[in-house]
């Protein structure tokens, strides 16, 4: 993994990121991995700015996958939970997807750019 294209293009910020990530996981977690991006900045001194970036990069460059979405509307507070992508989820049990291997500049982060964009919202209809 540390060998690949994808990793030697991560900046530092983002490597230091799948560190703090990867030590969440304990042998059978992954998939529940929680790790907020204040929680993140904090851990790496930075700001949430420059945390959120991080995680940007991880994702786009195949490294982590979100496995379940946080966000200000859910009730629970619950930070973002992530799976390392070269590990078996322990959440859907699939098996890796090493995305990262397949990572070329402009390839995958094009695809999560897609994905990122939320759904168009259905026209109103004139009542």
């Amino acid at each position: 993994m540390l060998e690949t294209l994808a990793w030697r293009d991560l900046n530092a910020y983002a490597r230091q990121a799948y560190v703090e990530i990867a030590m969440v996981y304990d042998g059978k977690n992954n998939g529940f991995l929680g790790m907020g991006v204040r929680r993140l900045a904090e851990r790496l001194n930075v700001t949430e700015k420059t945390a959120q970036k991080a995680i940007h990069e991880l994702l786009s460059h195949g490294f982590v996958e979100v496995a379940e979405e946080s966000g200000f509307n859910r009730k629970d507070r619950k930070a973002t939970e992530f799976r390392l992508t070269d590990l078996l989820c322990n959440r859907t049990m699939a098996a890796p997807s090493k995305a990262y291997q397949k990572w070329h500049p402009g390839v995958i982060e094009a695809a999560n750019d897609a994905a990122a964009k939320p759904a168009p919202k259905p026209a109103r209809r004139a009542a």
